[in-house]
């Protein structure tokens, strides 16, 4: 099962397979907010990438921010890493 979003109140979690996937799951986040008129928080600590292999070349934005690398981020209290 494909699960490529987790949300509990105001904590989103996103998940894709690639780099391409994943900034594609950021853009429509920034629309669903532009539509309701809503911000996402991007200051770092706030909203981050897990970073593996496969994003280190690349570079996130969410809102039209660049979006900072964590080797592990938490979500509800839950650290999480690739290691």
């Amino acid at each position: 099962m494909r699960l490529p979003a987790v949300l509990f109140v105001d904590d989103v979690l996103l998940a894709a397979k690639s780099p391409p996937g994943l900034q594609r799951l950021l853009d429509i986040a920034t629309k669903w907010a532009e539509d309701r008129q809503m911000t996402w928080n991007t200051k770092p600590g706030k909203s981050e990438v897990l970073e593996a292999v496969e994003t280190r070349s690349s570079t996130f934005t969410l809102a039209g921010q660049p979006l900072g690398k964590a080797e592990e981020v938490k979500y509800l209290g839950v650290g999480f890493s690739l290691l």
